[in-house]
């Protein structure tokens, strides 16, 4: 419990949390339910793409790993 709430803290979420990502996300989108903004797509492969985001509760930037629904 304590490396899930510090982990929390640090910006990662449980991706188990996370509703089923979409293919694409548009720049300039919040991913729902979280605090990330799309900034721009880094790479696409056959498994999901890669995002450059930004957390908006403190301005730093992340990359974020999304995976195709099957």
């Amino acid at each position: 419990h304590q490396a899930r709430e510090a982990s929390r803290n640090r910006g990662w979420y449980n991706p188990a949390s996370l509703p089923m990502p979409p293919v694409d996300y548009a720049d300039g989108t919040v991913v729902p339910g979280t605090r990330y903004r799309v900034a721009r797509p880094l790479s696409t492969s056959g498994m999901g793409v890669v995002y450059e985001v930004e957390d908006i509760s403190i301005g730093r930037r992340f990359v974020l790993k999304t995976l195709h629904s099957t």
